[in-house]
């Protein structure tokens, strides 16, 4: 999943019919009272959340399986999040840092240790990214994309890690039912844009399925 341009993103949020709603006079009391508990929102967080959504450049989040070597998988999949936050990065790094142990991250110019199993946050520059320990590439730069947020499935990657996680007395079945979803288990994507009016979704898989077929819909 990608938001390659958050600027965008936030603009076509004041734009569309969603933020007319929340401005209105009859959202008022709401905003009050999630303007009241915004303090202690911050001092659990240790930053603010609505500065680090309006400071937000770019992001990507990418989840896979992990095969061991031998064909032992891991217990849960494994994520890796991007988030380009420009100035203000170094910001909400220096929050977290405070009471976090210090990491080495290759290329980074800083790193922490999470509560989380084996989760490490590092920052590069204006990006930050949370992943888990010898998992932490050097971030690239987000390529420009035509939708405010885009999401990639990888189903042939995905068929594959499923053959690899079935347990030798399954692999037969596993076998079997990957022959009858051939034709679902495919790369894919989709594109969600703000509009004025509400969301704009478009769908494509590399298919030959004749049901499965590109789609286009607008949400209010």
């Amino acid at each position: 999943m990608t938001i390659s341009d958050g600027a965008r993103l936030l603009q076509h949020w004041r734009e569309c019919i969603y933020f007319k709603v929340w401005s209105s006079p009859g959202m008022a009391m709401v905003r009050a009272n999630l303007d009241a508990s915004m303090p202690e929102i911050q001092s659990l967080l240790g930053f603010d959340p609505v500065q680090a959504l309006t400071s937000l450049v770019s992001l990507r989040l990418q989840l896979r399986w992990m095969v061991a070597a031998g064909g032992e998988g891991a217990d849960h999949p494994q994520s890796l999040l991007q988030v380009d936050l420009g100035t203000y990065a170094a910001t909400v790094f220096a929050t977290l840092r405070a009471t976090s142990v210090s990491y080495s991250v290759p290329g980074a110019d800083e790193a922490i240790t999470l509560r989380a199993p084996d989760g490490v946050l590092a920052r590069f520059g204006t990006m930050l990214e949370l992943g888990s320990a010898g998992h932490l590439p050097k971030p690239a730069a987000l390529p420009a994309g035509e939708h405010d947020l885009a999401v990639h499935l990888d189903g042939v990657a995905l068929a594959a890690t499923i053959h690899a996680l079935a347990d030798a007395g399954d692999a037969a079945f596993t076998d079997q039912l990957l022959a009858l979803l051939k034709g679902i288990l495919v790369p894919g994507q989709a594109g969600i844009d703000v509009i004025p009016d509400g969301l704009h979704t478009n769908a494509s898989w590399a298919t030959y399925v004749p049901w499965l077929i590109p789609v286009e819909v607008k949400w209010f």
